[in-house]
């Protein structure tokens, strides 16, 4: 799987597609497994390739990473859409295979039975990243371009997903690799695409760092005086530490964490604002730390995006869910509750953090709550709140104002059964008209009694009826 595809559309204009492809044969590490077999032999007798599963290329093979869209006469180019991923190997909570005589120990991935020299292993590959970009056959730089970033959490669920656009002004691109370096104590190095990742320009900077307080610097220009959304693109890998980036001595964000057991893009990093006057300046990563996992103390960066306040407009959805994950696992199987991906509470931000729109959802009958909550058992949403007036601010705890509360039930096998809707529970009887029982309601159902899963029956507030057969 993967590669290119190109459809030819019926007025002449051409999709132009483009998928990750696996690396091809080879051995997940030929420092544990340094006997070739004969079919690996063109590519060199030993060692064998490292083509491990966990290479983005290999996990993520099959998905599109770039789609180009040409004009009638098939040359010129009018839109480009990308996607960048990053693969998770192992996932949260994931354990590995235990070492295998003669196959190594798999580098701490749970892997298949089935060739072991390279197995297969447990990822979630997760699109972190997609840009499309307005270009309509111009080759001015800095075209349009909508970006959506995602950031997922330990589980694997989507927590913020954040939407901007640049409306192709006031941006300038800073490749890494092409700034000059200054004044450091750590070595650099450029890389160029490699292990599934093409990076932005086709290279990277590595700053080579070994200890606790090496950096470098590097010298980029501003191209006019003003104040700079600073965005970060860094790579994460299993050698890659904890570093800080200071602008003209000054540092800037939050410290970076750039491990993760393969190697993949991060998230990009907002730094926050900088005032800059036009002309040169300093950029400095310097390490101050590292995870226990990781094996050194390196910064990987692609590039950084300047950005003049005001260019772009952004708006952020976040959510936080509710889970009750009670699994206790032996040797023969599992028992226990595992509901893990029921939203509880999602908002619309600006990049400021003020909140436009908010709900909050409550399960089982049971108040609001977030995180593990060993009282979810069945999943389903009794209470739904949202606000018409606002949804609070910072210096009031965001305490929401204007509710409009949605209520449903739902019979023993988990179909809805009956809602109540924001006028009905404000007290307004005329949104309640539908009975079950010796209640009344704003809309009710009911199901078939053979297999208690098909809708026979619904009525409105005005007991109007909507019958089906089977």
């Amino acid at each position: 799987m993967g590669g290119r595809a190109t459809v030819s559309n019926p007025d002449g204009s051409l999709d132009k597609h483009k998928y990750y492809a696996t690396e091809g044969w080879g051995v997940y590490d030929n420092t544990q497994i340094t006997n070739c077999a004969p079919n690996m032999q063109p590519q060199g007798p030993t060692p064998c390739p490292n083509v491990p599963w966990w290479d983005l290329t290999n996990v993520a093979h099959g998905h599109e990473y770039e789609t180009d869209s040409y004009d009638t006469n098939g040359t010129t180019l009018l839109k480009k859409s990308t996607t960048q991923y990053q693969a998770v190997c192992p996932p949260v909570g994931v354990g590995a295979t235990p070492p295998v005589t003669g196959y190594g120990n798999f580098k701490s991935h749970l892997v298949s039975e089935l060739d072991l020299s390279n197995p297969v292993a447990v990822c979630d590959v997760q699109a972190i990243r997609g840009d499309s970009y307005t270009v309509d056959g111009s080759n001015a730089p800095g075209p349009p371009d909508a970006t959506t970033t995602s950031v997922f959490d330990s589980f694997g669920r989507v927590s913020s997903t954040t939407t901007s656009s640049n409306d192709g002004r006031n941006v300038d691109r800073l490749e890494a690799e092409s700034q000059t370096v200054g004044a450091h104590t750590a070595p650099t190095s450029i890389f160029g695409n490699g292990f599934g990742l093409v990076f932005s320009n086709n290279a990277e900077l590595s700053i080579n760092a070994s200890a606790v307080g090496q950096y470098a610097t590097l010298s980029f220009a501003a191209p006019t005086t003003g104040t700079y959304d600073l965005t970060v693109m860094m790579v994460r890998a299993a050698d890659n530490g904890i570093s800080t980036l200071a602008i003209d001595g000054k540092t800037v964000g939050q410290p970076f964490d750039g491990f993760n057991g393969a190697v993949a893009f991060a998230p990009p990093v907002d730094d926050g604002l900088v005032t800059l006057a036009a002309g040169t300046h300093q950029a400095t990563w310097t390490a101050t730390s590292k995870n226990p996992s990781s094996s050194n103390y390196h910064v990987s960066v692609d590039y950084f995006d300047l950005t003049l306040a005001g260019g772009p407009t952004s708006i952020t959805h976040t959510t936080q869910y509710i889970q009750n994950n009670a699994i206790s696992t032996s040797q023969t199987g599992a028992t226990g509750t595992y509901l893990i991906d029921y939203p509880a509470f999602s908002d619309s931000e600006d990049s400021h953090g003020n909140r436009y729109a908010c709900s909050y959802t409550s399960y089982d009958g049971r108040g609001y709550g977030t995180g593990q909550q060993s009282g979810l058992t069945l999943g389903e949403a009794t209470t739904s709140d949202h606000y018409a007036s606002s949804c609070g601010t910072a210096a009031n705890g965001w305490t929401p104002s204007g509710l409009l509360r949605t209520t449903s039930s739902y019979d023993t096998y988990g179909n809805p059964l009956t809602t109540d809707d924001p006028d009905a529970n404000a007290g307004n009887g005329a949104h309640l008209g539908c009975v079950v029982g010796s209640t009344s309601y704003s809309t009710c159902a009911a199901y078939d009694s053979t297999f208690a899963t098909l809708p026979t029956t619904s009525k409105n507030a005005l007991n109007q009826t909507s019958s089906t057969g089977y």
